[in-house]
């Protein structure tokens, strides 16, 4: 299933738990010619999140997948200090599969992009860098169920400063499709 030439198509989801810190927001303003700024006071706070998502890979070389993924997620705040919100992102990924005689196929990765956050007045335009790794488990026919673990890190942009630190847990399917079959020997 990890041949050149196949396509991927996932869907999946995760829940998210995420801790910020030093986190607040930046404002600016003209007062009598001059530019000022000024900065919240920066806290700590958590939040849990919901997402969904849609990829899609390609195989370059045997067990390598290039592709790209997008996500929408609902975001609550446990502690109510804050309104829910919704961010959207698009992306790129790479993946390494270690083929093996089992149905268990481990597989290790790097991820990057950037999202998007609006929310009344407040806008948040973030770019996002890390690692990933999961395990896949073949179906039945050309889909397989995985289970992804990802860590990133957001530079946040925007009206938001600060640095955050996601760790997600991914689970889905993948329908994989052979775009260049192999025509079957004569008989």
């Amino acid at each position: 299933m990890h041949e050149k030439g196949h396509l991927t198509v996932s869907f999946g989801g995760f829940f998210s738990h995420a801790f910020f810190y030093e986190a607040g927001t930046e404002t600016y303003g003209e007062l009598t010619g001059d530019y000022a700024s000024d900065t919240s006071d920066l806290k700590d706070y958590t939040d849990v999140g919901v997402t969904l998502f849609l990829s899609v890979g390609y195989f370059l070389i045997d067990g390598w997948e290039l592709g790209v993924q997008g996500s929408g997620m609902a975001t609550w705040y446990p502690d109510g200090n804050q309104s829910d919100l919704a961010i959207y992102d698009v992306g790129g990924y790479t993946k390494v599969f270690f083929d093996n005689a089992s149905a268990f196929t481990p597989y290790v990765g790097f991820k990057g992009g950037a999202n998007w956050l609006g929310m009344d007045d407040y806008a948040e335009h973030d770019t996002t860098l890390g690692g990933l790794a999961g395990l896949e488990v073949y179906g039945t026919g050309p889909y397989s169920f995985f289970l992804e673990w990802t860590s990133v890190v957001t530079l946040n942009g925007g009206d938001s400063v600060g640095t955050e630190w996601r760790n997600q847990l991914y689970v889905g399917i993948t329908w994989y499709w052979n775009l260049f079959p192999k025509p079957e020997p004569a008989e």
